[in-house]
């Protein structure tokens, strides 16, 4: 097999390398931005809980005083009413009838605002829970990242300082045959299994499978351009 061709396929790994690598750093900034757009959502939320309880507070509180304020105005107007010491008794009786509708009216309210701030005082417990989370899980992927890209880089350093040597070890049109394959994301390999590119299927020549397999020359696929490495009888 020709020696220029494992090189490609030496050149081929190290990239592999350098990509699994650089996906990991990736993914470990993706994972801290998760984390961290989680952790400001749920601060919005929970900020949004602490402004509607706060105002369900304060609603109550009215109702609480107005409440009071019409349970005695409506006793003051019975009392009168029972003492017979009301001015007018029509009058009177009309009015304690409008006191205790709104009264009643009020008191509804106030039952519900009651029920509804209940219900935000659970909304900002489950807010603080989820925002003790999304912090602790922000700590993590930060700490993971922290632990893991130092190493990733060096990584990456030490593979692409290896890219040169072999690079020069390469024929021009091949090696920019190479990096257009790089270019477009595509593995440079390939092999000839049953007659056709295990990567695009476009057909292959018996000619050119024969000269693959005794490694007289080095043909590309005619489909996708990758380097035909092997002939296998089967895709592994």
């Amino acid at each position: 097999m020709q020696d220029e061709l494992f090189v490609i396929r030496d050149l081929n790994q190290v990239d592999a390398e350098i990509d699994q690598a650089n996906k990991a750093i990736r993914d470990g900034v993706s994972a801290v931005k998760e984390t961290t757009a989680r952790v400001a959502a749920n601060k919005a939320r929970l900020q949004a809980a602490d402004a509607a309880l706060a105002e369900l507070q304060t609603r109550e509180r009215e109702l609480n005083r107005r409440v009071a304020e019409l349970t005695g105005q409506r006793d003051r107007t019975r009392q009168l009413i029972d003492t017979g010491r009301a001015p007018d008794y029509a009058r009177a009786t009309l009015q304690l009838t409008q006191q205790e509708t709104l009264l009643d009216d009020t008191e509804t309210d106030l039952l519900e605002t009651m029920e509804a701030r209940e219900a935000a005082e659970k909304e900002q417990a489950v807010s603080t829970d989820a925002v003790a989370r999304a912090r602790k899980d922000d700590a993590a992927a930060r700490q993971r990242y922290r632990d893991t890209s130092p190493g990733l880089k060096a990584e990456i350093a030490a593979k692409t300082a290896q890219r040169p040597p072999l690079l020069d070890k390469i024929e021009p049109d091949r090696r920019r045959q190479y990096e257009d394959l790089r270019k477009q994301g595509l593995d440079a390999l390939s092999h000839v299994v049953r007659g056709a590119c295990n990567r695009c299927y476009q057909n292959a020549p018996p000619q050119i499978a024969n000269e693959v397999l005794s490694g007289r020359r080095i043909h590309t696929c005619r489909g996708c351009g990758r380097f035909f490495f092997a002939v296998r009888e089967e895709s592994d």
